[in-house]
């Protein structure tokens, strides 16, 4: 009497992408005529199969998430760097401004000058004359 045996065979595809190894995998089953003698050699050799199969994509998997951790670790420092040089320049008082109000700082000019000069004067020094919206900037000069 004849068996049929349903063998399943596991497809990898690799791609590389940006230098990234990927694996997609498809799983086809193909169906054989067979007799009762070679069923477990059969058995055997499509289990070891699989086995290599999974095993190479295991590997690949493994690959990616390594560079991917890379990645994350090389982004997450660069994070912190441009976190760190951020906050530097909030805390740092820019010469000759003298007071902080939130995030601005403001400088108080004792020099009598006209509108124009004024606002002249401020964009040398990388801003723009103030416009007081606030009780708490108006208290402050």
């Amino acid at each position: 009497m004849a068996d049929y045996i349903n063998k399943q065979v596991i497809v990898l595809k690799e791609v590389n992408e940006e230098n990234r190894n990927r694996a997609t995998r498809s799983v086809k089953t193909e169906t054989h005529l067979s007799d009762n003698r070679g069923n477990v050699t059969v058995e055997k050799d499509l289990l070891q199969t699989s086995y290599n199969t999974l095993t190479k994509e295991r590997d690949q998997l493994q690959t990616s998430y390594n560079i991917l951790t890379k990645e994350r670790d090389k982004l997450q420092k660069e994070r912190d760097d441009v976190m760190t040089k951020f906050s530097n320049l909030k805390q740092t008082c820019p010469e000759g401004w003298q007071i902080k109000l939130g995030s601005s700082w403001y400088f108080l000019s004792t020099e009598t000058k006209t509108w124009k000069e004024s606002r002249q004067d401020c964009l040398k020094r990388g801003a723009d004359l103030v416009i007081i919206n606030s009780d708490l900037e108006q208290v402050s000069e």
